[in-house]
């Protein structure tokens, strides 16, 4: 059953010796938001004007942190996302960075390397475990996010 007024909380919180009430209400420009809700006794005194701006003066800060908050778990969220479809491939997929540097791998990938005489991971990077059998192939494959879009990477 809801509150059918916007003072019913009053009875409910008084037993506990709450006699005064805050609450500050602040969102992010995605929407999340958040509440903060300060209590006080009848022997506390209300809360004065002094505290009310200091509270003011802290909402700029909250907002931050929530919005920095909200980035965090959406950047969270997309990457369960991502992992969980790359757990579902039944292809290898190896992910580096401009740098050649493994950032990840499914599931499919470690069963294939784990089997492979050819490709190895070592030191985050990818590397041939046989000779070079070209002369052009790059050490690392990691070393192909720098050659020019015309050269083509062949397999070990």
């Amino acid at each position: 059953m809801g509150c059918p007024g916007p003072f019913c909380w009053i009875p409910r919180v008084r037993r506990f010796g709450v006699t005064y009430g805050l609450k500050m209400c602040f969102q992010e420009p995605g929407g999340l938001k958040a509440w903060l809700m300060f209590s006080r006794s009848e022997a506390s005194g209300n809360f004065d004007d002094a505290v009310k701006q200091r509270l003011r003066d802290l909402l700029p800060h909250l907002e931050l942190a929530l919005q920095i908050y909200s980035r965090l778990m959406l950047k969270e969220t997309k990457a369960a996302i991502y992992s969980r479809s790359m757990s579902q491939l039944v292809i290898g997929a190896i992910i580096v960075d401009g740098s050649g540097r493994v950032i990840d791998l499914n599931d499919a990938a470690r069963r294939l390397m784990a089997q492979s005489a050819s490709i190895e991971i070592r030191r985050d990077r990818l590397f041939c475990k046989t000779p070079r059998p070209w002369p052009d192939l790059p050490l690392t494959l990691g070393s192909a996010t720098f050659l020019p879009r015309s050269s083509t990477i062949r397999s070990c």
